[in-house]
């Protein structure tokens, strides 16, 4: 008697509920399914979201990137400004000033304050671009996963992953 062991073949018994020959997807004259018509809009609606995505990290990349100075008290008198936002007309009064806040030199004071701040603001838009920088490029691979794409040629874990996104941008 002769013993066969199961690893001396490979076995395959195909996908379940599958017919020899038939594709779930496609018709035999090459349109879509109902369930290959649902599937290509999801792919599509998370291309869509996808490219959406890539367009507000590009916004908010340039958003963030613009120059300093022009967002600030820039100028002879932006000092004036700064401390009218900050001071209201007290500012104007030295005596308050020096008694309520402990200013000498209302003027010096505004500046210096204005130059933290747009370091501060430096700072934080550097890491702003930064983080868009990074949501930027994810978005733009998971476009690349979606956009063109056909139904056949997708995975079942892109198209899962695909589903998820048309699923969330449905509740939002």
């Amino acid at each position: 008697m002769y013993l066969v062991s199961q690893k001396d073949y490979i076995a395959h018994h195909g996908i379940k509920g599958q017919k020899w020959g038939v594709r779930r997807f496609q018709n035999k004259d090459g349109t879509l399914t109902a369930a290959g018509k649902k599937r290509q809009q999801i792919i599509e609606k998370a291309a869509k979201e996808a490219e959406d995505e890539v367009d507000y990290h590009k916004d908010m990349v340039r958003h963030y990137s613009k120059p300093y100075a022009d967002k600030y008290y820039s100028g002879k008198d932006g000092y004036k400004k700064w401390l009218q936002d900050n001071y209201g007309d007290d500012w104007k009064d030295p005596d308050y000033m020096k008694r309520v806040f402990e200013v000498d030199d209302v003027k010096k004071h505004a500046l210096e304050e204005i130059s933290e701040e747009l370091k501060q603001d430096k700072l934080e838009s550097e890491n702003m671009t930064k983080y868009y920088l990074e949501g930027l490029k994810y978005w733009e691979q998971q476009a690349s996963l979606y956009e063109n794409v056909s139904i056949f040629d997708i995975s079942s874990k892109d198209y899962r992953k695909a589903k998820k996104y048309a699923r969330y941008w449905d509740r939002r």
